[in-house]
């Protein structure tokens, strides 16, 4: 997986972190950090806000990882549309 420089945090989770103190939302984004950074974490009494707002963050990797992905051979194709051309010009 690639490194992605971090997470989304979407607004309609953060209205359904009000019913958590302030003490654990701060938790709850330093394991999704730690979490999206591809570390091991127990989420311990937060398992269920951090098991909604994981998927997401996989979701999102996933769809990173796919546009990274695209994104490398749209460049890939480019060089080699260019290096046929330079050959064709010779």
């Amino acid at each position: 997986m690639s490194k992605r420089n971090g997470f989304m945090l979407y607004h309609d989770d953060v209205h359904a972190l009000d019913i958590l103190t302030d003490a654990q939302v701060g938790r709850l984004i330093r394991l999704l950090a730690r979490y999206s950074e591809g570390e091991d974490v127990d989420p311990g009494d937060l398992l269920m806000p951090f098991a909604f707002m994981s998927q997401k963050v996989d979701r999102d990797g996933e769809r990173y990882e796919r546009i990274v992905k695209k994104r490398k051979a749209a460049a890939q194709k480019r060089w080699d549309d260019d290096a046929s051309d330079a050959n064709a010009c010779k």
